[in-house]
């Protein structure tokens, strides 16, 4: 397992503070006399939330932010009041609500058989303990930190510190923050060297503050707690003549790096194609050699025999039997044909009319369906250099090729070679040619599932910082990554 230890936060992570906040209020308005309204909501809100963030920046104490927001939200309406006295009602109101955040209470149970889980909070003492007395909540974690109790808050080092002297990890990266807050839970663990997973239920974008991973649902947790293993299906040899490595090399720094996996693929002939691919004098060897390496390495390294395809309609038998001799095809489209039909052009510099979007999406789209393909490598080629007049098509177009890709539940790539190329401006901001954040804000959005693979082309991007930080963009991004693909057999 990747991790051992969670740190969770309470509101809005486990408990759904809102709606507890909202009774407690309603509540304390009617003993003032007044109705509740989300007028009067948003105002207290607004109120609310500057003073906790003062908290936070350690600008003001907790007991100042409890006992003054009343006074300065009902002195805004014109009511004098003890703010003292109107923070014990709402206490009070508050400690009675407890109500849980969907899937909730079957993640934690499960998880504390597996993990330590630990509750990491700025609530009210008094409140946070009695709200978890209410759902016997408190026998599924180890230990409770609540920042009256340890005398600082998140995202304070003090707080941190202290969590970490009492939890005493052997190794602080087997240690997972969880939570709502980017400005205290993700920043407070970022800033103690810890990773951090931002539960992100809204949908916000977030800054400055950029968490390791992104979640919607506590449910999602799985794909981050089970993803513990290193993979990549996507890499070339010199035998395609526009790279360098040889497959000993490959395997070496495989096993340097601890790989779980290893899919070699090429790019494969295609019958009556001029394209950049490998000869089909190599595709035997190619074979053959990939073979005795599995058998070598059989202990040590998952070995994939695969192919990279350029998709084409016409050439389906050809896929097919490349599928009697390797383990997987990956497909792709470099190419935009010419009238010609053995004149190609690289597919980039072409797209940038409607009509070659909408050939590009059909081309990926008949790939996806074909059956044939465990994965669409960078999907995203055809935006690498949009044109703006027609950013509504390219997003047209990614929306039908990921919502084909979640019907056929088949993977698309998130490339990490496109974050080592130049990058270009588009709208005044420079930006990766792919992958496309808005690409893959709709495959967010789709639940369609990702694969992260290097692209390499030499042995040295196996594993090197485009690789490292596309997995780690593609997980912050809070998007479905798998490390492995169907093996389709013909």
């Amino acid at each position: 397992m990747k991790y051992d230890i969670l740190f969770f936060d309470v509101d809005e992570t486990i408990l759904d503070f809102k709606k507890a906040e909202k009774i407690a209020f309603t509540k304390l308005l009617k003993q003032m006399n007044l109705t509740f309204s989300e007028e009067l909501y948003k105002k207290y809100s607004y109120f609310n939330h500057g003073l906790w963030e003062k908290h936070e920046k350690g600008l003001i104490s907790q007991k100042e932010v409890v006992n003054t927001r009343f006074k300065i939200f009902f002195n805004s309406l014109g009511i004098d009041c003890d703010g003292e006295e109107l923070e014990k009602s709402y206490q009070n109101n508050l400690a009675l609500e407890a109500h849980f955040i969907e899937h909730a209470l079957d993640v934690i149970k499960d998880l504390s058989t597996k993990y330590d889980l630990y509750i990491l909070t700025n609530g009210v003492s008094t409140t946070q303990h009695s709200r978890l007395d209410l759902l016997n909540l408190k026998k599924y974690f180890k230990h409770l930190f609540i920042s009256e109790e340890v005398g600082a808050q998140k995202p304070s080092k003090a707080f941190f510190d202290h969590v970490l002297k009492v939890v005493n990890p052997k190794d602080k990266s087997r240690i997972l923050m969880i939570g709502d807050s980017l400005t205290s839970d993700i920043l407070g663990g970022n800033n103690a060297g810890i990773d951090t997973c931002w539960v992100n239920r809204f949908d916000k974008e977030y800054g400055e503050i950029i968490p390791t991973y992104q979640i919607s649902s506590l449910l999602d947790l799985y794909w981050i707690l089970e993803d513990d293993k290193l993979t990549n299906y996507h890499m070339h040899t010199y035998l395609c003549g526009h790279a360098s490595a040889n497959i000993e090399d490959y395997i070496q720094d495989a096993l340097k790096y601890d790989f779980d996996v290893l899919g070699f693929s090429e790019h494969g002939y295609l019958e009556d194609k001029v394209i950049n691919n490998m000869d089909s004098c190599d595709f035997k060897p190619y074979l053959e050699r990939l073979r005795n390496y599995k058998d070598r390495y059989q202990d040590k390294l998952k070995i994939l025999i695969g192919l990279e395809m350029d998709y084409f309609d016409e050439d389906l038998q050809q896929y097919k039997n490349y599928l009697q001799e390797v383990d997987y095809l990956c497909a792709s489209v470099h190419f935009y044909q010419y009238d010609d039909y053995k004149l190609y052009d690289y597919v980039v510099p072409r797209i940038k009319t409607l009509e070659a979007i909408t050939i590009y999406k059909n081309k990926i789209i008949n790939a996806i369906k074909s059956g044939l393909f465990s994965f669409i490598c960078h999907p995203d080629l055809f935006m690498a250099n949009m044109e703006e007049s027609l950013e509504e098509e390219y997003l047209k177009a990614a929306k039908e090729i990921i919502l084909t890709a979640k019907m056929y539940d088949i993977p698309l790539e998130f490339n990490a070679n496109g974050m080592r190329k130049r990058k270009v401006e588009y709208k005044g901001q420079l930006m990766y040619q792919y992958p496309k954040l808005a690409f893959f804000k709709l495959v967010k959005e789709y639940k369609c599932k990702v694969i992260v693979n290097s692209d390499s082309h030499n042995n040295c991007e196996l594993y090197d910082n485009a690789f490292i930080d596309a997995n780690k963009l593609a997980r912050s991004l809070g998007l479905k990554v798998v490390n492995e693909i169907k093996l389709i057999k013909k």
